[in-house]
C-alpha cells in the first residue's frame, strides 16, 4: 500500500464539495481548509480538527444553544447564519503521509463535527450521541466504504504515518523523557502495589519520607529495562503531584517484580528496605 499522498487544502475543498453532495445531501454549508505542521497534536496523534473560530460564540449551558454576543447585542445560531457567524475550519495533520483514502477518511470525521454543530446545538459530547448517528448514515451512505468512529482504528492508522523527520523529533522527545523520568513503587503490607511515574525529586521524597514512616517497601527505578517497560503498558505520564496507579490486579505485576528486586548490585534501583521482621517477610515474599 502506497502511503505517500500528503493533503494541501485545494485537495480538501474538492473532496469536502464531493463528499457532502454524496453523503451529506449538500446539507453542510462552506467551510475553510488549513494544514497544519506546527503546534499541540502535530508531533503525532491527532490527524485533523473541526474548529469554530468565529468572535464571540458562546453556548448556553442549560439549553446547548450557541450564539453569538457581543457588548449590545446577542444572535442565535441557526443552519442559515451559521457559515458567517462561526466560520468553520477543518485542519489536517501535514506531518502525516499515507493514502487518498486514509485522509478523506480523516476528512469526513471531521465533516460529521460540522454537521452536529449547524443547526446552532453543540453536541453533550464530542462523539456522543449525535456523532455517532451522523457517522452510522454515512457509513451506510457509502455503502461502508467509510466508517466513521470516535477515534481512528488501527487499520485507518496502519494507512497513515509521520513523516521521517517528524518521527526523529517524536523518538527523541520520548527518549528524554525516559532519561528523565523514574519509576516509584511501593508495595503496600494491604497487598496494595502503586505506582507513581515522575522526574520531580521532591515528590519522589515525600513519597519515600511517607511510607519509610509507615514501614512500606519503596523501590525508586529510573532503569532503562523497567521504565520501558511500564512505558509499554501505558504508563507514560510524567506526574508533578503526587498520585498513582494501583497495579494489585495487573497480570504482568510479578515480571515488574522480578524486574525490580533483580537489581541486587545495580545503582538504578533504590529500595527503601523496612525494618520490621513483619515487612522483611513481606519482602522476601516479593522476591
Amino acid at each position: 500500500m502506497e502511503k505517500n499522498f500528503v493533503p494541501n487544502p485545494q485537495w480538501m475543498s474538492e473532496k469536502y464539495d464531493e463528499m457532502n453532495a454524496m453523503l451529506f445531501n449538500g446539507r453542510l454549508g462552506s467551510c475553510g481548509f488549513n494544514i497544519f505542521t506546527t503546534g499541540k497534536g502535530s508531533g503525532g496523534g491527532v490527524l485533523g480538527w473541526f474548529k469554530i473560530t468565529g468572535y464571540g460564540i458562546k453556548i448556553d449551558r442549560r439549553t446547548r444553544k450557541m450564539f453569538y454576543e457581543n457588548y449590545w447585542d446577542r444572535e442565535y445560531i441557526n443552519r442559515y447564519n451559521f457559515v458567517e457567524l462561526c466560520k468553520p475550519v477543518i485542519e489536517l495533520n501535514g506531518n502525516y503521509r499515507g493514502t487518498e483514502h486514509g485522509f478523506l477518511s480523516t476528512l469526513l470525521h471531521e465533516m460529521c463535527h460540522y454537521y452536529t454543530y449547524m443547526e446552532g446545538l453543540a453536541p453533550t459530547q464530542a462523539h456522543g450521541r449525535e456523532f455517532k448517528n451522523i457517522g452510522s448514515i454515512v457509513a451506510s451512505r457509502s455503502n461502508g466504504v467509510f466508517t466513521v468512529h470516535s477515534i481512528a482504528t488501527a487499520e485507518e492508522m496502519s494507512e497513515l504515518e509521520l513523516n521521517d523527520e517528524m518521527k526523529a523529533k517524536k523518538e527523541k522527545r520520548l527518549a528524554n523523557k525516559k532519561a528523565a523520568v523514574s519509576a516509584v513503587v511501593v508495595f503496600k503490607m494491604d497487598g496494595n502495589v502503586e505506582l507513581t511515574m515522575t522526574s520531580i525529586q521532591s515528590v519522589i521524597d515525600r513519597i519515600k519520607e511517607y511510607y519509610g514512616k509507615r514501614e512500606e517497601t519503596v523501590v525508586v527505578s529510573n532503569n532503562s529495562d523497567v521504565i520501558n517497560f511500564l512505558f509499554s503498558k501505558g504508563y507514560t505520564s510524567n506526574l508533578r503531584t503526587w498520585k498513582y496507579w494501583n497495579l494489585k490486579e495487573k497480570p504482568w505485576l510479578d515480571k515488574l517484580k522480578n524486574m525490580l528486586f533483580g537489581f541486587e548490585d545495580n545503582e538504578e534501583a533504590d529500595i527503601e528496605k523496612p525494618e520490621s521482621e513483619e515487612m522483611l517477610s513481606q519482602r522476601k515474599y516479593l522476591r
